[in-house]
């Protein structure tokens, strides 16, 4: 029997509406009295999915992987950061905005995995450099942001955050079901396949349950009371100019280091992205690190509101970079 178009239409759009429902239901007041201990476990079980998709294949190598590998680095963790306080700085909204917090943080994300792999491909770029990119970066944000935000709270807010516990807690919520996923997909055991094929559809559904549970504890706060227009406005410009702003500057500044054409768009698509996969847990761990009376889920907005922008944009830049 043949499936209804706008079936199709909302099977494929159903993180998007599944958003939009989270969000309803905690503005409306619902919460989970589980949440401080679903929250953590949903946190590892993430970080193990990504284990297992960064586990599938092998990077194909070339002479300009380094290069390309260093390129992409650079820009996830220095040069997207230094753009991002400069716009603000310009703007005047470093220390005077309610989401600069979450500026910060979406600055240090890594790269996408599916979608900068996926649009590599579709651009004929070089599929292997981009997987090398992805994985590799999503291994060192762990350490990465959570560093990023206690400098922050550190400098901006004077909040002390206790390090070795903090490394601990990456440890084992992050890095250790980040590895035993990656092991798992790896070693091909009985039954991985199986569990890496619904790797994607559950950490979407993980990944609504964070936002979800972040949300409505704003709320029950009145955290996102004074949550109005103007500021949904200022998400909109300052997400949207950021990415026009590091998109054709990664563009020109892969040029500029000689890249071939495959080369380029694999640079372009993993340098300019942000992972709204390994950026909700990340950002969702650093909030309990931060403790309840300073976690928030306006830290979680600037990453929603980037992620979206920058697929459309990508999508519609395949068939022009494919025909460079």
């Amino acid at each position: 029997m043949r499936r209804l178009p706008v079936i199709d239409r909302l099977r494929r759009h159903w993180f998007t509406l599944g958003l939009l429902g989270v969000i309803a239901l905690a503005l409306f007041g619902f919460s989970s009295p589980a949440s401080g201990v679903l929250v953590p476990l949903g946190i590892g079980i993430i970080f193990l999915s990504q284990g297992m998709v960064m586990g599938k294949g092998a990077a194909e190598t070339g002479q300009n992987w380094r290069g390309t590998l260093a390129f992409v680095l650079s820009w996830n963790f220095l040069l997207f950061p230094i753009l991002t306080v400069s716009l603000l700085l310009l703007t005047g909204l470093w220390g005077q905005s309610e989401f600069c917090f979450g500026y910060w943080l979406l600055a240090f994300l890594p790269t996408t995995i599916a979608s900068a792999v996926a649009m590599t491909a579709a651009a004929e770029g070089r599929v292997g450099y981009a997987l090398l990119a992805t994985v590799s970066s999503n291994l060192l944000a762990v350490w990465v942001v959570p560093a990023a935000a206690v400098f922050y709270l550190a400098i901006e807010i004077q909040i002390e955050i206790a390090l070795l516990p903090l490394v601990l807690r990456i440890a084992i919520l992050i890095v250790l079901p980040l590895i035993i996923g990656y092991g798992l997909r790896r070693l091909e055991l009985p039954g991985t396949l199986a569990l890496a094929g619904i790797a994607r559809p559950l950490t979407q559904g993980v990944l609504l349950f964070i936002i979800f549970a972040s949300f409505s504890r704003s709320v029950a706060s009145g955290q996102l009371a004074n949550l109005g227009p103007g500021s949904i406005l200022e998400l909109l410009l300052i997400c949207g100019a950021l990415l026009l702003l590091v998109s054709v500057a990664v563009w020109f500044s892969a040029g500029r280091c000689g890249f071939a054409r495959r080369e380029r768009v694999a640079a372009f698509y993993c340098a300019s992205q942000k992972s709204l996969a390994t950026g909700v847990p990340v950002i969702g761990f650093v909030l309990l690190a931060v403790g309840p009376e300073n976690a928030s889920a306006l830290t979680l907005l600037p990453i929603l509101f980037y992620s979206p922008m920058q697929l459309l944009l990508g999508g519609l830049l395949v068939p022009h970079l494919s025909k460079e």
